[in-house]
């Protein structure tokens, strides 16, 4: 008997759920309209699609999202997904099973990163992300534009500011 894949949460938050694989198209992300959604301020409003192909495969595909997906800590764009990878979509990281039995037997040999599936619920943490920035990429460059802008400004405002000051000195003497 085939197993139906499945995501399971490994991270803190909400660790040892899972969600089932039986469409052929899942939309996942922090919008409550995703098909699989997360309450993690680090995964995108539409961060990523999990897709069926007509041979049972199941793929991912980034949807431009801020801090990326990652499987098996490689970034990527859309990659086949294989019974053990590790998915990191913002803090949250899952894992992908396809295979029956396999995922409590041998859960440190099938999983890339060799974390020990049975310790779940035991107080194994996942690391946190290193780069999570609440702003897009558009906005930051913004923001940062805006910060040299105003810099300019207030050493343009100190420069006037000290002249006016001298000629008011030179006005005393």
């Amino acid at each position: 008997m085939n197993k139906l894949p499945e995501l399971i949460v490994l991270s803190s938050t909400n660790k040892g759920n899972s969600f089932t694989l039986k469409n052929k198209v899942y939309t996942c992300g922090r919008s409550s309209n995703n098909d699989i959604h997360f309450n993690d301020t680090t995964i995108s409003t539409n961060h990523c699609e999990i897709i069926r192909s007509n041979k049972g495969i199941y793929s991912i595909t980034d949807k431009n999202s801020t801090n990326g997906t990652r499987v098996n800590s490689q970034y990527v764009t859309n990659v086949d997904l294989n019974n053990g990878d590790i998915i990191k979509l913002g803090n949250t990281e899952l894992l992908y099973s396809c295979e029956e039995g396999k995922f409590k037997e041998q859960a440190i040999f099938d999983t890339k990163t060799k974390i020990d599936l049975t310790q779940i619920g035991n107080g194994v943490d996942i690391e946190e992300m290193e780069n999570f920035s609440p702003f897009s990429k558009e906005e930051s460059k913004f923001k940062k534009l805006i910060a040299k802008k105003a810099t300019i400004y207030i050493f343009i405002l100190l420069g006037i500011l000290i002249v006016a000051l001298l000629a008011w000195l030179l006005a005393l003497v």
